[in-house]
């Protein structure tokens, strides 16, 4: 009989990723186009190139480099050509407001993005803003975020209580399908909320989704993620397909313009965004 721990499988398929193109994003990065296009790179060229830095990582890097535009203009420096003095003064501003190992380590590899040095090395890779991280370190050293792991236990005893399906409320429903899916699957809450109806295949037996967005972990040749559920008849409370069977029945008259597989229980019942997921 199947155990818990095995109602998810792995994919090993061939499936294969339709072409999907990046939306468009409302973060811009004005400073790295300038960047390309001073190196002789053509404004086609730089739009293939600025498609290259994921929607987190132009936000991310958004900030610091109009932090670094700032200081810029009040110390009269060229941006894309400073000396590296500069930059590794720009770094040290940033750490005495508080900002952490990983927080600088971002701001190198924004301001590597638009800095050219003279010569063939890169603003990056120069050994003293190799090694300013390293101080940050020793000074304000980095610790993992979480020192505790929650027993799976309790979260698994607790869903058995919401049951049977048919009478939970919606938000109950909803909360219920995406912590057995997050605890099966081992998956991050952006492919939770990427699942939809459109790549979903259900039976009596399992329910399988394919992801064609766009993944942190999606890399040019590797396969789209595939989640696989199998139901669990051991304890039918905790049974990942007979939920979202339950679930797919009643939403499915409130996805008229989108095939998003989680939708806000409130009205007017639209696909949920992945804070909410997250949350």
């Amino acid at each position: 009989t199947a155990k818990p721990s095995q109602h998810i499988v792995p994919s090993s398929g061939s499936q294969c990723c339709s072409p999907i193109a990046q939306s468009d994003v409302p973060t811009p990065l004005p400073l790295v186009r300038e960047h390309l296009q001073s190196k002789g790179i053509s404004s086609s060229a730089s739009d293939i190139i600025m498609q290259s830095w994921r929607t987190s990582t132009r936000v991310q890097y958004s900030s610091y480099i109009k932090k670094w535009m700032e200081y810029c203009r009040k110390w009269e420096t060229n941006p894309i050509s400073p000396l590296v003095a500069s930059g590794l003064n720009f770094f040290a501003d940033l750490y005495h407001k508080g900002l952490s190992y990983s927080a600088l380590n971002t701001a190198r590899s924004a301001l590597a993005s638009v800095i050219a040095l003279q010569g063939k090395q890169s603003f990056g890779n120069h050994p003293l803003v190799s090694r300013f991280p390293k101080g940050t370190f020793t000074t304000r050293p980095a610790f993992p975020k979480y020192k505790e792991v929650w027993d799976v236990n309790m979260v698994l005893e607790h869903l058995k209580t919401l049951h049977p399906a048919e009478t939970l409320p919606l938000k109950l429903l909803s909360f219920k399908i995406v912590m057995l899916m997050a605890i099966l699957s081992g998956q991050r809450c952006q492919t939770i909320h990427a699942l939809t109806t459109r790549n979903m295949k259900v039976s009596n037996t399992k329910v399988m989704f394919i992801v064609n967005d766009l993944l942190k972990t999606t890399k040019p040749g590797k396969e789209c993620t595939k989640l696989e559920f199998l139901s669990f008849n051991e304890d039918p409370r905790i049974c990942v397909v007979r939920y979202l069977s339950e679930y797919l029945e009643r939403t499915k008259e409130m996805r008229h313009d989108h095939h998003k597989l989680l939708v806000s229980y409130q009205k007017p019942h639209r696909p949920v965004s992945k804070n909410t997921v997250s949350s």
